[in-house]
């Protein structure tokens, strides 16, 4: 495995174990945040979450793929993570201004809007990665120089 992939393999493996983290927190949430003859109902709306979202990723994945979109191929489906990545920056930085006025203005409201706006501010100049901007079909070779085509046998990361 060449040092590139081991360190994608190890952000996948760092996504999975915070993930599987984050699954205690919700349920502890639920068990707090919900009175006692509520709780099953939203045990049974978290739980249904779980097969939807099974069934919805490979879904969107698959109609972003057969849309083409940009003639990107399959790399349209990191598109999923753009309304996510303005979303929640913005969310964060306008969060504040709705409740900050009630709570009296804590200080927790001025620096949530400072990591909004920084967090917009970061994935706005971030450059697209490599493999969005390459045309469909082109195959990246040890040297890193783009190939248009199909990989050859005995050219390609495979050998």
């Amino acid at each position: 495995m060449r040092t590139r992939n081991r360190g994608a393999a190890g952000s996948r493996v760092a996504q999975g174990v915070f993930a599987g983290l984050m699954v205690p927190q919700v349920l502890s949430f639920i068990r707090v945040g919900f009175p006692a003859d509520e709780q099953g109902r939203a045990r049974g709306f978290y739980g249904m979450t779980f097969p939807i979202g099974g069934l919805a990723g490979p879904l969107l994945g698959g109609l972003l793929t057969q849309a083409g979109l940009f003639g990107w191929g399959w790399r349209t489906v990191f598109l999923v993570n753009v309304p996510i990545a303005v979303v929640v920056p913005l969310a964060a930085a306008l969060y504040p201004l709705v409740q900050g006025r009630e709570l009296g203005w804590p200080l927790w409201t001025a620096g949530a809007m400072v990591a909004g706006i920084a967090l917009l501010g970061v994935f706005a100049l971030q450059p697209l990665p490599v493999c969005l901007l390459l045309p469909a079909g082109t195959r990246l070779s040890r040297t890193s120089s783009a190939t248009a085509g199909p990989a050859r046998p005995g050219s390609g990361a495979g050998s």
